[in-house]
């Protein structure tokens, strides 16, 4: 499964194991309420809470989260 995030800093693309819609959601929201707005560490604790790693190559996700709007979307 590949997780695309977008926000200001740069989208950044990661890959885990499958989860389900409300699974991922759940697991975006907790690690939103987490985060250190001043170091902005959400990429690090998701990879290291959920066991998401970061991709260094381009390929298309199955879903995409918007930091800025705080809204998750399958690509379908």
């Amino acid at each position: 499964m590949i997780l695309e995030i977008e926000y200001f800093k740069g989208d950044v693309l990661l890959t885990g194991k499958n989860r389900s819609f409300a699974e991922l959601k759940k697991q975006i929201q907790e690690i939103e309420t987490l985060c250190d707005p001043e170091s902005d560490n959400f990429t690090a604790l998701l990879c290291r809470k959920y066991s998401w790693t970061v991709l260094d190559i381009s390929v298309k996700s199955d879903y995409t989260y918007d930091r800025d709007l705080k809204r998750l979307s399958h690509n379908w």
